[in-house]
């Protein structure tokens, strides 16, 4: 049932442009940006942005659908998600 479907979010090292097909499930995300931290590709974890730096393009992501029963949240960081660059609500 819907009611037991949760999402991951995993990150995929692969290019956009690389992506020749879509996913089995869910989908690839592409363009999201993120303000005060940047993706290290190496560690595959959010770190410190560089000097200057004041937003980083995020690499591709899966919206994954999993079953809620399964999906474990310990050592996950829940990051907010905002569509306008003003941060309300």
């Amino acid at each position: 049932a819907i009611d037991t479907l949760s999402w991951d979010f995993p990150v995929v090292n692969t290019a956009a442009s690389a992506i020749s097909q879509h996913a089995k499930d869910g989908s690839y995300v592409y363009g999201l940006w993120l303000e005060g931290a940047r993706w290290d590709d190496q560690n595959s974890c959010l770190v410190e942005p560089t000097p200057m730096e004041l937003i980083c393009q995020m690499p591709v992501l899966h919206f994954k659908p999993t079953d809620a029963k399964k999906k474990s949240s310990k050592g996950l960081y829940a990051c907010p998600l905002y569509m306008y660059p003003i941060r309300t609500g």
